[in-house]
């Protein structure tokens, strides 16, 4: 099976309408009325995406170079639901926003395995289980595989009939889903049993008899997660990993070394080094970069990594800054330009607690902005423009330029944006090039930032 690894910035990629095709998975979703908190959809561990729908509630949004994936759809915060799909799909979705649960329609789908995904139960090892010795332990995993497997064995036949891949694949999907227990003996085990507890071989040996080499489930998030995180704990062993560049680099020595399928190795390596880089950028991996490429010959992979590489370097030190479009609470509009010729401290914040609270730190910093010739611009990112109206009456986070771009999902993208984060710390010299695209949080770490970087 063909799964190459795809790259998607998490919750900021947005859908849009594009030609169908037999080697693509396709998407349409039509509502009643649109979600109030935002409709995604989301498959594998780093791709969340954003349906933006047209004036009618349309959306479409394409998957490329994927033989087979299940997909999460997530109406807000309140309602999922997985569905599977295969390359040649083009699945319709229809629901009133309000509740997908109970308006969902769906065409295109395999009804019975849509039916099993409906009803499919895991029973997951309990607390007390991790107080047995790893031997055991793995014992009971195994036989909790085959009672997590027993309704896709009942309805095998069915479900072949729809898809014989799909069969195969449930069946390492639940077997790596469980082996996840296996990541939290060392720290459930003493606890459980109450004893110290260091892993021995017995316990490493265990992990890595667990896993296959296998391209076909290399399309599970469970199999992606244990094939790249049990490196991590072989590796730190002896030496402790302190950084997530350390982790990366470990992660991808180990499977370079132990991996004996060529195809396997390369996608698994192009999912550590893309990880790495869409998180931390590049001003720091050059060894990173370097290995990967030493390594990695595949011509789909290596593009799909110099994508993420190359949205990187256009934001790296010394470039143009993406521009904004936004108002101030009179809808008077400004843009990066009307900024020209001071140094920028730009704040995208969203209207939560944890983004307010930085309005505090910001106030302690201002006569050091104000020596530095630094421009405060409070860019508001919040969905709701109505939010943020009310917000600013603040009195307490009445400090710099207040305005609002909303959420701009093609600017957040560009700048490298993480919603995990909240915030983001842009500094941008008077030319409007950038100094610094993730800025530190921390009033005392942002003062030596901006000693360390910007002179008098």
């Amino acid at each position: 099976m063909k799964c190459k690894f795809i790259i998607f910035l998490i919750t900021l990629t947005s859908c849009t309408h594009t030609a169908r095709s037999q080697n693509n998975i396709t998407l349409s979703v039509d509502v009643e009325k649109t979600p109030e908190m935002g409709f995604v959809i989301s498959y594998l561990k780093e791709s969340m995406i954003g349906m933006d729908f047209d004036a009618k509630g349309h959306a479409e949004y394409r998957i490329e170079d994927m033989d087979a994936i299940y997909l999460t759809l997530h109406n807000g915060f309140a309602e999922q639901k997985t569905i599977y799909a295969e390359k040649g799909d083009h699945i319709q979705l229809s629901f009133d926003g309000e509740s997908m649960k109970k308006t969902l329609k769906m065409e295109g789908v395999r009804e019975n395995i849509a039916d099993y995904l409906k009803n499919v139960k895991i029973s997951w090892p309990a607390n007390k289980d991790f107080a047995l010795d790893i031997k055991d332990f793995v014992k009971l995993l195994k036989e909790k595989v085959k009672e997590n497997q027993q309704l896709l064995d009942s309805l095998t036949p069915a479900l072949t009939k729809e898809s014989s891949k799909f069969v195969k694949l449930e069946k390492n999907r639940i077997k790596y889903m469980l082996g996840l227990s296996l990541l939290d003996y060392p720290r459930m085990h003493p606890y459980m049993a109450k004893i110290e507890y260091t892993p021995g071989d017995d316990y490493y040996n265990e992990l890595k008899a667990w896993l296959e080499e296998d391209l076909n489930s290399l399309c599970l998030s469970q199999y992606r997660t244990l094939m790249t995180e049990v490196p991590t704990f072989i590796m730190s062993r002896k030496t402790p990993i302190r950084t997530p560049y350390e982790k990366a680099m470990k992660q991808m020595e180990y499977i370079n070394n132990n991996t004996k399928d060529e195809q396997v190795k390369q996608n698994l390596l192009t999912i550590i080094a893309n990880n790495y880089i869409k998180d931390a950028g590049i001003q720091k991996s050059t060894k990173l970069d370097a290995f990967y490429r030493k390594h990695v010959t595949d011509k789909e992979l290596l593009a799909q990594y110099q994508q993420t590489y190359d949205s990187w370097a256009a934001v790296s030190p010394g470039q143009p800054t993406p521009d904004f479009k936004a108002v101030d609470i009179s809808d008077k509009e400004f843009s990066l330009k009307d900024f020209k010729g001071k140094y920028v401290c730009l704040y995208l914040w969203p209207c939560v607690s944890p983004a307010i609270q930085q309005f505090a730190e910001l106030k302690k910093l201002q006569p050091l902005f104000k020596k530095k010739n630094i421009v405060l611009v409070n860019l508001s990112i919040e969905n709701k423009k109505d939010n943020w109206v009310q917000t600013i009456q603040n009195e307490e986070i009445q400090v710099g330029t207040h305005l609002y771009a909303g959420f701009d999902k093609h600017f957040l993208q560009k700048c490298h944006y993480s919603a995990a984060s909240m915030v983001q710390f842009i500094f941008i010299d008077p030319a409007g090039k950038i100094i610094e695209l993730q800025a530190p949080f921390q009033s005392s770490n942002m003062e030596d930032f901006i000693k360390e970087t910007i002179q008098d």
